[in-house]
Order: structure tokens, then sequence, then C-alpha cells
């Protein structure tokens, strides 16, 4: 199944991938090495991290054993501390600051990034060097006090509103539309 994927991408002319949400098996990363296909690996912090001591402490050790597991695979562009994190309480941004710290002092070479959803968390996605966001314009139901009316969530309006909450030059889309299929219209 890992070889076909990756077979499907190199067809269809994708040049990287993200393994969201977790890592992946280690013949999937050796194929991506093998055929140049660029990966952009992430944590599991998805939606919000744990602010227990104890859950703090294991989403470190994994964000470490990501880095020690993957840093050697050539295709591996950059590291991912988060994905739609819906916090900025004290806890969840020391945890992600501790995190990006982790991966630069084990990995200076790559950039660490992350996938937000909300542009309203100005301090959250301030945290990793480069930033990307999941967007479904018309799809998800945003509050209208982020890219206004539901006729007026263009992927060019999201990405305006992205770009002037994030303070950057440049944003990334890590995610988009509606099921991901383009055979799905619903």
């Amino acid at each position: 199944d890992e070889a076909e994927d990756v077979f499907l991408m190199k067809e269809m002319g994708a040049d990287a991938c993200r393994v969201g949400h977790m890592p992946h098996s280690r013949r999937f990363m050796e194929l991506c090495d093998k055929e140049g296909l660029l990966v952009w690996v992430e944590t599991t912090a998805v939606k919000e991290t744990s602010n227990t001591p104890r859950g703090r402490a294991n989403y470190l050790r994994q964000t470490r054993e990501i880095v020690e597991q993957y840093r050697n695979h050539p295709s591996v562009f950059c590291w991912s501390i988060f994905n739609e994190i819906r916090s900025e309480d004290c806890e969840t941004l020391s945890s992600l600051r501790e995190a990006r710290r982790i991966f630069e002092s084990c990995d200076p070479t790559r950039q660490v990034v992350a996938a937000g959803s909300r542009p309203v968390l100005k301090i959250l996605n301030a945290i990793p060097t480069a930033f990307a966001f999941n967007c479904y314009p018309q799809w998800y139901d945003y509050p209208a006090e982020w890219y206004g009316s539901r006729e007026n969530q263009t992927m060019k309006n999201c990405l305006d509103v992205f770009l002037a909450s994030t303070g950057r030059e440049s944003v990334g889309v890590s995610e988009y539309g509606g099921g991901g299929s383009f055979g799905q219209h619903a």
C-alpha cells in the first residue's frame, strides 16, 4: 500500500507530501527517499496538547523521538509541531515553544512549521518558523469575523486573512477543499 501511495503521488506530479498528524513507517520514509519525494513530518499534537505534566512530557519525548527516527532521511524537509491547535493557553504555548526548541537544537538544518486553521490565534501561529493553513472555504462553518459572510469565503480571501493575521510575507496551504476528492461536490 505504501509503495502504491508513493507511486501514485509521483505519477500525479507531486513533489512533496505531508505525513500529517503522526509519524509514518520507516518503509514509507525509505520509499520517499528513493523516489525523491519531499516529506513534511508532523508531531501528534492535533487540535490540542495535553496540559498535564505527564502529557506534556510525553509530547516532548515524542518530538525528540521523531527527530531521532527521521533526521537521516534526505526526504524530510521540515518538522511540524502541530495541526489545528485551538487554544492559546499558557501551557499549550509553552509546550509548543519547547517542541520548536527541541527540533531546532536537534536539527538546525530544517524549518519548524505548523498547520493551523484559526487566523485569530496570532500568538500560536507565530511560534513556527514557517506556517501553513488548513482551509475549507464554504465547507466548514467559519465564524463571520474570520472571513466574512459565507459567500465571501473564497480561497483568496482566506489567504489574505491568514497573511494579515500572521504578519508573514507568505503562508502555505496544508489542507484545502471538502473531503479532498475531486469527485465529491457535497
